[in-house]
């Protein structure tokens, strides 16, 4: 029987993540839930999806008489998803059209350079976070094997 604890946090919070074993979906869990799930002795992978994103993937063993506890949650922080969303082009465009209707000084030309900078800055990131991350933190989920092996 593998044991799954999704972890209580604010991104994701009122979607529950699907669980899949061997490729198929076993169940969901929802902020903070735990769930059971029975599973023959072998090999096995496991994995968590949530609409287009999915966690790494997990291969373990399992006995007969044997029980695998692990751990489900989000890599992402709140306030870098704040961010990506404040230097959107989308929104960056309606900027540019309320700066038509409303003749802010120079608010166009600050929403640009701060979008340009945060782009930079993020790309830098990704790149360097891309080196030297290890391979479950590269996830938007992440689930972690926590029972001792």
């Amino acid at each position: 029987m593998i044991i799954i604890s999704r972890t209580s946090q604010f991104s994701n919070k009122f979607v529950p993540i699907h669980i899949y074993i061997d490729g198929q979906k076993a169940g969901s869990l929802r902020d903070g839930e735990r769930a059971e799930f029975r599973v023959v002795a072998g090999e096995h992978t496991l994995q968590a999806k949530v609409n287009i994103s999915a966690s790494n993937p997990i291969q373990f063993e399992i006995g007969d008489k044997r029980n695998i506890d692990f751990e489900l949650g989000s890599n992402i922080n709140v306030m870098k998803n704040v961010l990506i969303a404040l230097s959107h082009p989308a929104l960056l465009m309606a900027l540019f059209f309320a700066d038509k209707i409303i003749k802010w000084d120079y608010f166009l030309v600050f929403g640009m350079l701060a979008f340009l900078a945060f782009e930079t800055w993020s790309y830098i990131l990704r790149k360097r976070k891309n080196s030297i991350t290890p391979e479950n933190e590269k996830y938007y989920l992440y689930l972690k094997r926590t029972d001792q092996t």
